[in-house]
């Protein structure tokens, strides 16, 4: 799912989009057709500044919807399942997929400015952009660095033991510039230095795997895993842990906002906790039938809405 404005877009195993009114909670519209669309799952979207939605299915298809019409334009040039999409402002996406590369696209174009496709053996299964970095994370543990302007590998390494699952790129402003991720498998924190590519630190901290990563703005990691815990770690203090906190059943996704950290849990609650108080603050039950998968802010930080088994938001 993605959130711009008042609308939010949701992709489905059903192979369709659906836009939506955040406000009145209603349909927009549905992107899907005979002639366009996804022929399998949608397995991400981002929305574009101008209102128009790049979607990624495992038809290895990337759909660009038109911001009013219900038709897309197709873009070709991966040869497996698409894992993830990003957009920035001035309309470039990278996008990745299952046949180990990653490809940088000028939307307005449709033309493929760069082909990233040396840094991985396996599927590509996340990454993270910032100006013209982008870091990846392979299904075999892999991780790569990349200038996006050159195509170049900047610098490569196996991070896990398994697949990545989780990529944050962290900045304290001053001195700390970090690349942390998560294994799936191995419940992993590796973390290492942006400039020098230096690991700074790898250690198991939890029995399942990662599927929150996140940091809070007072300089602590934030993790939740399948082990049904939620734990917080010190950036400052040597990458310390600080808590352990308890989740009613594993963490599939979270996000933090101020010094709350919020969990989508597999029995479809949504738990808040006081990262200043290590507690869990309250529960709700946001999906009746199974898993809470995603989640995300509206953009006044007011609302927050989720996605799960159930199909709903």
């Amino acid at each position: 799912m993605d959130v711009q404005g008042n609308q939010l877009v949701t992709g489905s195993a059903d192979h369709g989009l659906r836009v939506y009114n955040i406000q009145s909670g209603k349909q927009m519209r549905q992107l899907y057709a005979k002639q366009y669309g996804h022929s399998e799952w949608v397995t991400t979207c981002a929305f574009l500044r101008d209102g128009r939605v790049l979607s990624g299915g495992m038809d290895k298809l990337l759909c660009l919807w038109d911001a009013r019409a219900v038709r897309c334009q197709n873009l070709t040039g991966h040869n497996g399942s698409i894992s993830k999409v990003k957009v920035d402002q001035f309309n470039v996406a990278v996008t990745a997929a299952y046949d180990s590369s990653l490809l940088v696209w000028n939307l307005d174009t449709l033309e493929c400015l760069q082909g990233l496709f040396n840094g991985h053996k396996d599927s590509v299964m996340e990454f993270e952009w910032q100006n013209s970095l982008v870091v990846s994370g392979g299904r075999d543990g892999s991780m790569a660095l990349w200038d996006i302007n050159t195509g170049q590998v900047i610098h490569q390494l196996q991070a896990h033991n398994g697949p990545v699952s989780k990529i944050h790129l962290y900045s304290d402003g001053v001195n700390k510039n970090l690349i942390i991720s998560a294994g799936l498998k191995d419940g992993i924190l590796n973390i290492l230095d942006m400039r020098s590519h230096q690991p700074v630190k790898k250690e198991r901290v939890h029995q399942g795997a990662i599927n929150m990563l996140e940091t809070s703005l007072s300089s602590f990691i934030i993790t939740g895993s399948a082990d049904k815990t939620v734990k917080k770690f010190d950036i400052i203090g040597g990458f310390k842990p600080l808590a352990v906190m308890n989740t009613t059943d594993a963490v599939f996704c979270g996000k933090i906002i101020e010094n709350i950290a919020i969990t989508g849990c597999g029995d479809g609650n949504i738990l808040a906790f006081d990262l200043d108080q290590n507690k869990c603050l309250y529960g709700y039950g946001a999906d009746p039938i199974g898993a809470v998968h995603c989640m995300a802010f509206t953009e006044d930080r007011k609302s927050l809405i989720t996605g799960g088994d159930s199909g709903g938001n």
